[in-house]
């Protein structure tokens, strides 16, 4: 079988956990070409990417529409709530693929015969990302493959989780701006503030990772109209190399006729970005109480009284708190969670 070598990842955390993942399955299942993604966890929508192939654009589109939009098998939104998140497909053995809009676009015109999918879900049932994993010969996927991916998924989605939140840089852009998409997640137009922070992320980004996410928002939004769902904005927090965080906001169309999606492009702030650090280091609700107050520049004592419980209880919980996050001092936990500077 054919030995995969995983494409470059710049120094970036994300990409290196996803790498040493695909890294860990080649040691203990093996495969032929695999493909891991991150997701943001509150819409299950993929931001990051990495890949042992070339991925075309044009097909790492329709794979995007086709997980959003389009009705298939072992979808990563089904197995991200599945018992075991981890789930395999043959083209020689399995009679669905032969309905499947995904083998019949994309894996079987490829050469790709065998398919290992798995939802990259903690042990808090948050997932963080996913995996398709590829074979072009008869060899199937085994029961005993599925179980060693299974046994790998919650450790590999927790390094996942802290390695997204592991860095933080001032998000772009610095000011909101707006796309207009297609259907498709085409660009129809978009203003000069826009079309900088496009190119900005698509530079050195041999995946286009932005035209991933926009085709995702895209088939989410269609979806949803197909599907009566309700008109909620779909947010997506999208993470770029060394902890830039953007965040995208798709408004629904407001008629059958409209064919033009509004997104909202917008620096992710603290607001945003909390709530996945908090899922990220398994903090508790108290524990994230405090580290709010602690961020707000407040002292162990004045913490105590705005939580009404002892000093001791506060230092019991910033000890652990450090322990999960990784730091030693609230200067540090300051900078890991609030990006405040070190002085």
């Amino acid at each position: 079988m054919q030995t995969p070598t995983v494409l470059t990842s710049d120094g970036d955390g994300v990409l290196n956990s996803l790498n040493e993942t695909l890294r860990q399955l080649q040691r203990f299942v093996g495969y032929a070409e695999g493909l891991g993604m991150a997701f943001d966890p509150s819409v299950l929508i993929p931001t990051q990417f990495v890949a042992t192939f070339p991925l075309e654009p044009l097909s790492a589109r329709l794979a995007c529409r086709n997980e959003q939009q389009e009705a298939d098998l072992n979808k990563f939104r089904d197995l991200a709530v599945a018992a075991v998140p981890v789930a395999a497909l043959s083209a020689d053995h399995d009679p669905g693929c032969a309905s499947s809009p995904r083998w019949q676009q994309l894996l079987l015109p490829g050469g790709r015969r065998q398919e290992l999918r798995a939802a990259l879900v903690d042990a808090h049932g948050r997932c963080w990302g996913a995996l398709a994993l590829y074979r072009r010969d008869q060899t199937r996927f085994s029961p005993s493959d599925l179980r060693a991916t299974a046994d790998l998924v919650p450790g590999r989605a927790a390094d996942l989780a802290r390695s997204m939140v592991a860095e933080r840089a001032p998000g772009t852009p610095s000011e909101p701006t707006m796309l207009l998409l297609d259907e498709l997640g085409t660009v129809l137009d978009a203003p000069e503030r826009a079309v900088r922070w496009m190119d900005r992320v698509r530079s050195g980004d041999n995946l286009d990772r932005v035209g991933m996410v926009l085709a995702s928002l895209a088939a989410r939004i269609v979806s949803m109209r197909q599907g009566g769902e309700d008109k909620t904005p779909v947010r997506v927090r999208v993470r770029s190399s060394g902890g830039t965080w953007t965040t995208l906001i798709a408004e629904p169309f407001t008629s059958e006729s409209t064919t033009a999606l509004p997104v909202v492009v917008m620096a992710t702030d603290f607001g945003q970005l909390f709530p996945l650090q908090v899922a990220a280091f398994s903090l508790s609700d108290r524990e994230a109480d405090l580290v709010r107050q602690v961020l707000e520049g407040l002292d162990t004592k004045t913490i105590a009284r705005r939580l009404s419980i002892s000093v001791l209880t506060v230092q019991d919980h910033l000890k652990s708190i450090f322990q999960k996050t990784g730091v030693h001092s609230r200067r540090e936990l300051m900078y890991r969670l609030g990006g405040t500077p070190i002085p």
